[in-house]
C-alpha cells in the first residue's frame, strides 16, 4: 500500500522519550501507522501519524482534538485510543494494536468465513454501531479494512475519527440505516466471497449460500433493503444475527498480520476459543500492588479506563464471570444478553455497501490491533514468541484426566497448578457440583464464596452447561507475597458453551471470551495449591 504523498521513503519516527517505533504497519492517503513499544514494560501499541507535513499549521491541535473526541467513546468492540505522542514527523495518536489484522486481510487469505464466524463479526460490530447511534454518532465507513481483530479473534471497529470529528449533533435516520446497510454488505461479502451486486441483479442470500441458516440469511437480506425504512436498526440487527445460530471463533491462522520489524519483540499469536456474545459480570477487586514484594511487582502494562459495570441476565452469563473471576464483558454484544443497549461509539458506513477487499481503503491500513493489552517479553527476541514463565507451546488440559490434573495441583510449580485448577473449576461448573470446589479454592475465601454462589444459581435455574472450558493461555511468573501466598498474572480464555435445561433443550449459546488479564492469588496447602482470590490487574 503506497503512501500517497511525495514524502519519500517511510522511516520510523523518533518518538517521545519512553517509546520506540518499529515496523510500518500500514499507510494510506491520510496517515501512516507504526508499531510502537513502550520501553518501560514492552507494551505494544500502534501510532497513527497524519499525513500533514511535520509541524504543519494546526496539526498538533487537530490531532489532540481528535483524541479528545474519540476518548469519550468506549466499547468492547471499538479500537481504543490512548493518548497523543509527539514525533519528529508530527503528533500521532497512540492506539491499540490489532494484532489479528483486518477482516479484509482475513478474506484475502480465506475467501469466505463460516456462518458461525460471521455471527461473531457481525454481532460485535453491530453492537458498537448500536451504541454509537444512541449517541447520535454514525461511523460512515464500515468496511472489511476497518474491522480489525485481536490476536484471539475479537472484532474491533476502527477509523471512527472522521465521523466523530464532524460533531455529535442530531444524525439522520438515513445515516444510521446507512451503517446497517454497510454492515449487511460486509456480511454478504463474508459469506459469499463477492462484493454486493446491484439490487436488481442480486439473488437472495439463501439461494447463493443455501447451507447457512435461513434466519441469518434473512436478517442480512433485511439489512440490504433498498428502502432504508425497511432495514432493522443496529440493535435489532445484532439481536437477530445473534439468535440465528451459535457464534464460533475465527480462524486467523492463514491471515496473521505481519510481525513487527525494527526490533519490536513479539509474542506468539494464539487462536482462542472464539468470540461471540458471552458475558461476564462479577466485578473483581483490583489487585493491590503492595500485596507482592516490590522487586517482583507485576508489570502494569495495561492502560485501562474504568468501565461501567454491566449486569447480565442468566446463570450462564453469570457463570463465566465466576469461572475465572473476570470483570469484563463479552466479545460481541453483552446488551443482547441483557436486553438493553450498553452504548459504545460507532460510525456510519457508506450507503453503497461494503468496500472492496483491498489495502487501499481510505486512510492508513487499520491492521493495527490490540497489542496494547498484552506485554511483550523483555530482552532480545529469539523468535520463540514466548514470554518469561511461559512454555513455548501450551496445550489444552480439556482431555487431561482428573488424577493427572491433581498431580499438577500437588506439584511445586504454582503456574502449572493454576492451569490445572482452571480446568478443574470449569468441570465443577459443568457438573454444577459445589463439593468439587473444595479441591480448587481455599475454604471461606472470596473465590470460594463467589463460586458457591454461582453454582447455587445454576442449581436453582435447573440448567446445565455443555462444552465449557477455561484455559490459561499465558501466565507467570509467580510473585511471592505475604503469608505464603503467591500472585500470578494470567491471560484467561473461556470457550464457547451451551446452556441447556433439564430436558436437554437449548436455553442459549454463549460464545467464547477473549484473553482477559487477571491476577490469581494462590496458597499452597497440605492438599496442594488452592485459589484464594481472583483480582483485576493493578491500575
Amino acid at each position: 500500500m503506497e503512501f500517497n504523498e511525495p514524502a519519500g521513503p517511510a522511516r520510523p519516527p523518533e518518538v517521545d522519550e519512553g517509546y520506540r517505533a518499529g515496523q510500518l504497519l500500514g499507510s494510506g492517503a491520510t496517515a501512516r501507522v507504526w508499531a510502537v513499544a513502550r520501553e518501560g514494560d514492552g507494551a505494544r501499541f500502534a501510532l497513527k501519524i497524519p499525513a500533514a507535513a511535520p509541524g504543519g499549521p494546526g496539526t498538533t491541535f487537530e490531532t489532540r482534538r481528535e483524541l479528545n473526541i474519540l476518548s469519550r467513546f468506549e466499547h468492547e468492540n471499538l479500537l481504543r485510543v490512548h493518548t497523543v505522542l509527539d514525533t519528529d514527523q508530527g503528533p500521532g495518536l497512540l492506539m491499540e494494536w490489532a494484532q489479528g489484522g483486518s477482516l479484509g486481510r482475513v478474506l484475502q487469505a480465506r475467501g469466505t468465513l463460516g456462518p458461525g464466524e460471521a455471527v461473531t463479526v457481525l454481532v460485535g460490530v453491530a453492537s458498537v454501531l448500536a451504541y454509537l447511534h444512541t449517541l447520535n454518532v454514525c461511523h460512515g465507513e464500515v468496511s472489511p479494512n476497518n474491522i480489525l481483530f485481536t490476536s484471539s479473534g475479537k472484532p474491533l471497529l476502527a477509523d471512527l475519527g472522521t465521523a466523530a470529528l464532524l460533531g455529535t449533533g442530531r444524525v439522520s435516520a438515513a445515516s444510521q440505516e446507512g451503517d446497517v446497510l454497510a454492515l449487511a454488505s460486509v456480511g454478504w461479502l463474508i459469506l459469499t466471497g463477492r462484493a454486493l451486486p446491484p439490487a436488481e441483479r442480486r439473488l437472495p442470500l439463501s439461494v447463493l449460500v443455501p447451507e447457512i441458516p435461513a434466519a441469518l440469511a434473512e436478517v442480512i437480506d433485511a439489512g440490504l433493503q433498498e428502502e432504508a425504512g425497511l432495514r432493522p436498526d443496529a440493535a435489532e440487527f445484532a439481536r437477530r444475527v445473534f439468535e440465528s445460530m451459535p457464534a464460533e471463533p475465527l480462524n486467523l491462522a492463514l491471515a496473521k498480520a505481519p510481525g513487527p520489524a525494527g526490533g519490536l519483540p513479539t509474542r506468539r499469536s494464539r487462536l482462542e476459543r472464539g468470540r461471540g456474545a458471552g458475558g461476564l459480570l462479577r466485578r473483581v477487586r483490583r489487585a493491590n500492588p503492595g500485596q507482592a514484594h516490590r522487586e517482583g511487582a507485576l508489570p502494569e502494562h495495561r492502560e485501562e479506563k474504568h468501565r461501567p459495570n454491566r449486569v447480565l441476565l442468566g446463570a450462564a452469563a453469570v457463570l463465566v464471570a465466576a469461572t475465572m473471576g473476570l470483570g469484563a464483558v463479552a466479545v460481541a454484544a453483552p446488551e443482547i444478553l441483557q436486553g438493553a443497549a450498553s452504548g459504545e461509539p460507532e460510525t456510519a458506513p457508506p450507503a453503497s455497501g461494503a468496500a472492496p477487499v483491498n489495502d487501499a481503503d481510505k486512510g492508513a491500513d487499520p491492521d493495527i490491533g490490540s497489542g496494547a493489552n498484552t506485554p511483550a517479553p523483555t530482552g532480545t527476541d529469539d523468535g520463540s514468541g514466548t514470554e518469561p514463565g511461559e512454555p513455548a507451546e501450551q496445550l489444552s488440559l480439556a482431555r487431561t484426566t482428573g488424577p493427572e490434573l491433581q498431580l499438577m495441583v500437588n506439584g511445586s510449580d504454582p503456574v502449572a497448578a493454576a492451569r490445572a485448577l482452571a480446568e478443574l473449576r470449569a468441570r465443577a461448573f459443568t457438573a454444577a457440583d459445589a463439593e468439587l470446589l473444595t479441591d480448587i479454592n481455599v475454604p471461606r475465601s472470596p473465590a470460594m464464596q463467589a463460586d458457591q454462589a454461582e453454582i447455587s444459581k445454576l442449581e436453582a435455574s435447573g440448567t446445565v452447561l455443555s462444552g465449557l472450558a477455561v484455559e490459561i493461555v499465558s501466565a507467570g511468573p509467580a510473585v511471592p507475597g505475604q503469608e505464603g501466598k503467591v500472585s500470578i498474572r494470567a491471560a484467561v480464555s473461556t470457550s464457547a458453551y451451551a446452556e441447556r435445561d433439564a430436558r436437554g433443550a437449548m436455553v442459549r449459546n454463549v460464545a467464547a471470551i477473549s484473553n482477559q488479564d487477571v491476577v490469581l492469588v494462590m496458597v499452597r496447602t497440605a492438599d496442594g495449591w488452592r485459589i484464594e482470590d481472583i483480582l483485576a490487574p493493578p491500575a
